[in-house]
C-alpha cells in the first residue's frame, strides 16, 4: 500500500505534486505524484519510506484556496471541539477539487452513473437516494486495467451531523444537480501528462454515506430516515463494475483521499478478494492515515469523535475483519 499522510488533501487527482505547484521540495524524492505512483505500482523502484518535514509554506496559495485564514479557523474550531465545521470544510474541499480544479486542462468531464437497482440492493446514500459513481471506460492496452477512486469528505458522528450533511452538502445525495465531475491528475485521460494510466478504466465512487464506505446498518432510522449503508454501497458498486469488465482485470488500483483514503485502508483486503486472483492489485491512501499520537493536538476530542462514528455506523465489523 502507498500511504501519503500529510495534511493537504486531494492532490492525487488534481495536482502534479503534493503542496504548492511551484514547490518541488524533497517529498516523494523529487518526483511528481504520478511518477512516484507509477514507479511504485510497476515495481520500477524499491520500496522506501520518505519521512520529511513539510516543505510547503503555511501561507501556500493552492487552487483549493486553503489560506492562512481558513487554517486558523479550523484550528480554532478544533480547539473548541466544533468538529462539524471541520468535517463540512473538508467535504467542501473535495467538491471543489472535482468540480472546479481543472489544473492543466487535460482532464475531462465524466457523467454520473446511478447504481442499478440501488434501492432494492440497499446501496443508498444517507438520505435514501441511490448511490452512484463516475465511470470512464478504458481502451487499447489499458482495457483490462482499472483505477477505482474513493471520494473523501469527512464523516458524521451523530444523527444531527448526518442530517446536516444531507442538508448542506450537495454531493451527499444523487438527487441534486451535480451530474458530472472533472477527471484530472492520475484520473486524466491525457497520454502526455498521465502516460501510465491515461487509457485505464477509471471509476470515481461518490461519497454519500459519512462512514468511509464502511457503515453497516440494515435498519432505517424512523425518526430521521437516515440510512447507514457505506459498506453496502462499496460492495454493490464493485459487483456492478465486475460486470463491466473488472472481472477480467489484469492491473487494479484502489485509491482515495481523506475519508476516502481511510476507506481505502479499511477496504483494501475486501477489494482484493473481489477481483481476479491473478490481477496485480495495490491500494493508495492519500491523506487518509490519521495518526493516533500521545501529543497530537486535541487528541482526546479526535478519539472521542471517531468512537462516535464507529458506534453510529456500526463499524466494528469493518475494523476487525
Amino acid at each position: 500500500m502507498f500511504v501519503h499522510s500529510c495534511y493537504l488533501h486531494g492532490h492525487l487527482i488534481s495536482k502534479d505534486r503534493w503542496g504548492c505547484s511551484s514547490v518541488v521540495g524533497n517529498t516523494l524524492a523529487n518526483k511528481t505524484i504520478r511518477e512516484a505512483i507509477s514507479d511504485w505500482y510497476f515495481d520500477r523502484s524499491s520500496f522506501q519510506v520518505i519521512d520529511t518535514e513539510d516543505d510547503v509554506p503555511r501561507d501556500c496559495s493552492s487552487t483549493l484556496e486553503t489560506n492562512e485564514f481558513n487554517l486558523n479557523k479550523l484550528e480554532m474550531a478544533a480547539a473548541a471541539g466544533q468538529w462539524l465545521q471541520i468535517i463540512l470544510f473538508f467535504f467542501a474541499l473535495n467538491i471543489i477539487v472535482m468540480m472546479n480544479n481543472k489544473v492543466n486542462g487535460y482532464g475531462t468531464m465524466v457523467p454520473l452513473t446511478l447504481l442499478s437497482d440501488a434501492v432494492a440492493k440497499g446501496a443508498v446514500c444517507l438520505d435514501g437516494s441511490p448511490a452512484g459513481y463516475h465511470y470512464l471506460e478504458g481502451s487499447g492496452n489499458g482495457a483490462n486495467s482499472w483505477l477505482v477512486y474513493l471520494m473523501g469528505g469527512g464523516w458524521c458522528s451523530t444523527t444531527f451531523d448526518c442530517q446536516s450533511r444531507v442538508q448542506n452538502s450537495p454531493m451527499i445525495s444523487s438527487t441534486n444537480n451535480i451530474a458530472a465531475v472533472y477527471f484530472d491528475g492520475i484520473l486524466s485521460p491525457d497520454q502526455t501528462t498521465n502516460p501510465d494510466f491515461y487509457n485505464w478504466n477509471k471509476v470515481y465512487l461518490r461519497y454519500c454515506d459519512g462512514s468511509s464506505f464502511t457503515g453497516d446498518v440494515e435498519a432505517v432510522d424512523p425518526a430521521t430516515n437516515l440510512h447507514y449503508r457505506g459498506s453496502t454501497i462499496f460492495r454493490e458498486i464493485v459487483k456492478e463494475l465486475l460486470t463491466k469488465g473488472l472481472q477480467n482485470a489484469q492491473n487494479v488500483i484502489l485509491a482515495g483521499d481523506s475519508a476516502g483514503g481511510l476507506a481505502t485502508i479499511l477496504n483494501c483486503d475486501r477489494f482484493r478478494a473481489m477481483v481476479p486472483n491473478d490481477a496485480r492489485v495495490k491500494c493508495i491512501s492519500d491523506s487518509g492515515f490519521f495518526i493516533r499520537a500521545k501529543d497530537l493536538p486535541n487528541a482526546y476530542q479526535r478519539e472521542s469523535y471517531f468512537a462516535q462514528v464507529v458506534e453510529l455506523h456500526v463499524l466494528l465489523l469493518a475494523l476487525v475483519l
